[in-house]
């Protein structure tokens, strides 16, 4: 301590040698209670970009399975009304690019891969259907087998 009236340094060794165990112990307990908070503030924004990219694809999959069951259903009316219209196949390609833009590929995380095979073996199915009424004119036996095929790979 600095004693103000003479600006000198006076040392009190009973004041210091007052240490104990349990003041060590209190120590140590803030110390590890701020490690604990640096360690969660610091994973807490790693949790929540994998809850992001969880999030992410889960919507992407689920906008891509619609997509492809609103296609595979419109392909199965029209092609029971033997609609092979240019038009109609206009609205295919279109579809075709919809179902296209979705990517799900880009989630390389391990817990991901069973349902992005599932999900892309749906989609490679429906774009499969697609470029076949594409490439007929007419509802024949082989069409007809070739889509019940692909429906049915589709519902496994």
């Amino acid at each position: 301590m600095i004693d103000p009236n003479d600006k000198s340094i006076k040392f009190n060794p009973k004041k210091h040698s007052s240490f104990t165990i349990g003041d060590l112990i209190k120590r140590i307990v803030v110390i590890l209670c701020i490690i604990f908070v640096v360690y969660n503030i610091v994973t807490y924004k790693n949790k929540q970009a994998s809850i992001n990219i969880t999030k992410n694809f889960i919507s992407d999959t689920s906008n891509l399975v619609s997509t492809s069951n609103t296609i595979i259903n419109k392909i199965v009316i029209e092609y029971n009304n033997n609609n092979f219209s240019n038009a109609y196949k206009q609205e295919l390609n279109n579809s075709l690019s919809d179902l296209e833009k979705f990517n799900i590929s880009t989630y390389s995380d391990s817990k991901f891969d069973l349902l992005k095979s599932n999900v892309s073996n749906i989609s490679n199915e429906t774009k499969d259907c697609i470029h076949l009424i594409l490439n007929s004119n007419c509802a024949e036996a082989y069409t007809s087998n070739f889509i019940n095929s692909k429906l049915s790979s589709i519902r496994k």
